[in-house]
């Protein structure tokens, strides 16, 4: 598992089991270090690992054994990162505060491993707040095929790169969760190019929106989340065998979804279909400190899971360390 530690400024290796095996990289202006990781991706063989330096403008390339190979120097400024099919890197940034006003930006770009611009797609600039409509503040994300998906900001698109362009994918159908589109446009004509304003006035509603949206996926799966004005977050499960959605407000489910903030993965190995979840600190401290009612009450209901809970939270060495959680997902049409 690589895991990227924002307040460390480091890219850790860790094995199944959490056990920590080196840092990828280190911090530095030598020709092997990086200044600012801003994300990283690995080959779909998991070889070699990229990491792309904001601060230098540049991707940065190790072996797993954490050996430097080699610096590809990146054009513009860019906030998140995939290689596609072990050979070119997809770069995507996500807003357009970096850039000066009235400046052209294109905002997805595909580089060639020697840093020459392939393909480039969705131009804007500040004063064309309608191009919002396309893909706004979200990753991307590579499946095993190395098709690279890439999300709208609303509700309903999932774009995918296939080495020579972006075209749509996939469509959301959340009925009554949707946000109209007589209803974009009137917020989009009223927010008159203040993006702050235009942010607020979708906040401000009652339909799903992917203002901090995470999207992962598998054979079998798409896990993804959406957010119910600022603070309600969904987490939806997508069933591609059959096209069944079913929709999850996190905060009224039990007591262990309450304790799993946040979905960081799903296996990319369909057998198992393995959601990665992480219990942050604070959380854990509740878990270990005095009686917890829902706790114990979610111990009985679920004796299996909680016994799992325990076992991890005993383990535990250090106040401040996060845990990750795998959770199956359950299959309806099997009972199990």
């Amino acid at each position: 598992m690589l895991i990227f530690d924002r307040g460390l400024k480091k890219l850790l290796l860790f094995d199944r089991n959490g056990k920590f095996i080196r840092q990828i990289g280190r911090i530095g202006r030598g020709p092997a270090e990086y200044v600012k990781i801003i994300d990283f991706a690995t080959t779909m063989d998991h070889d070699t690992i990229s990491i792309y330096d904001e601060n230098i403008h540049a991707v940065l390339r190790y072996n797993k054994q954490g050996e430097f190979l080699n610096k590809v120097k990146i054009g513009s400024y860019f906030a998140s990162m995939e290689i596609w099919k072990n050979k070119e890197f997809v770069m995507f940034t996500r807003r357009t505060v970096h850039f000066p006003k009235g400046t052209k930006i294109s905002n997805f770009c595909v580089f060639n491993d020697k840093g020459k611009l392939l393909y480039e797609d969705i131009f804007y600039d500040h004063t064309e707040l309608l191009q919002t409509k396309k893909v706004r503040y979200n990753d991307l994300y590579q499946l095993e095929d190395g098709a690279i998906n890439v999300q709208e900001f609303f509700n309903d698109t999932i774009f995918l790169y296939n080495g020579e362009q972006l075209t749509p994918r996939f469509y959301f159908d959340f009925k009554e969760h949707a946000l109209p589109e007589e209803l974009k446009k009137s917020f989009l004509e009223k927010s008159q190019g203040d993006y702050r304003k235009f942010i607020k006035q979708v906040e401000d509603t009652r339909y799903l929106n992917n203002w901090s949206s995470i999207w992962f996926e598998n054979d079998d799966f798409i896990a993804t989340t959406r957010n119910m004005g600022f603070s309600q977050e969904y987490t939806i499960f997508i069933d591609k065998r059959n096209n069944h959605h079913q929709i999850f407000k996190r905060m009224v489910q039990n007591f262990a979804w309450g304790m799993l903030p946040e979905i960081v993965g799903i296996t990319q190995n369909s057998k198992s279909n393995e959601l990665v979840y992480v219990i942050a600190p604070h959380s854990l401290k509740l878990m270990k400190g005095k009686a917890n009612k829902p706790f114990e009450e979610f111990k009985q209901q679920y004796p299996k899971q909680g016994l799992i809970f325990e076992e991890a939270i005993s383990n535990i060495k250090l106040e401040d360390n996060p845990v990750l959680v795998f959770a199956k997902l359950k299959d309806y049409e099997k009972a199990e």
